[in-house]
């Protein structure tokens, strides 16, 4: 459940541009906005929720899929899977996409609430699903993405990078894919999940 936690406070943190952002980098100031407002619809004028949750649940996943080791190991995401019936990769490619869609509802919920922004009184949206256990507890507290600069800029695609900063986890480096979409920069994927992933594991949270 520690994944779930890093992967869903990177999908729900706010976000602060470098100075003078403009390009790419203004899908950060845009759902930076969105969490300040406590606006999902505004947030998600930066952010396309549904692909990064489903990119970043698939990365999570992958490994133990794609070897036939859903039921076999024991613990983490493995373990999920096989509690939850994926006897299969066809069957857990569709647990991917519901876990997906859950933490997109929470991060609505969350965002609207003013949770993810730390404002006083905020209260955690109950989710009520497969991953109630983890996303119930998860506390109210301000989360930043720290964007850095433009890594790659190919036409209507780029790679930027940021820091994700947690006061209880720390300090984690983000390579962000971002796409241009209807005249707008909005980031679309999490790129470097497994290397966080191995980095939380180290600090413990």
């Amino acid at each position: 459940m520690k994944k779930v936690f890093l992967i869903l406070s990177l999908l729900l943190c706010g976000i602060r541009p470098a100075a003078g952002a403009d390009g790419p980098l203004s899908a950060a100031e845009t759902a930076q906005k969105g969490i300040d407002a406590c606006d999902s619809d505004l947030f998600s004028k930066g952010v396309d929720m549904d692909r990064v949750a489903l990119r970043a649940v698939q990365d999570i996943l992958k490994e133990d899929v794609l070897s036939g080791q859903a039921e076999k190991k024991a613990g983490g995401a493995a373990g999920l899977l096989a509690s939850l019936g994926a006897a299969s990769p066809e069957q857990a490619a569709l647990i991917a996409r519901l876990l997906a869609s859950e933490l997109r509802g929470f991060a609505v919920s969350g965002i609207n609430s003013c949770l993810f922004a730390g404002k006083e009184g905020a209260q955690s949206p109950r989710s009520g699903g497969m991953l109630a256990a983890a996303l119930d507890r998860l506390p109210s507290g301000r989360r930043e993405i720290r964007a850095g600069k433009i890594l790659r800029l190919d036409k209507g695609k780029a790679r930027i990078s940021a820091e994700f900063v947690d006061p209880r986890a720390g300090a984690f480096p983000l390579v962000l894919g971002v796409e241009r979409q209807n005249g707008a920069w909005r980031i679309v994927e999490i790129d470097n999940v497994p290397e966080l992933l191995e980095q939380a594991a180290g600090h413990g949270h």
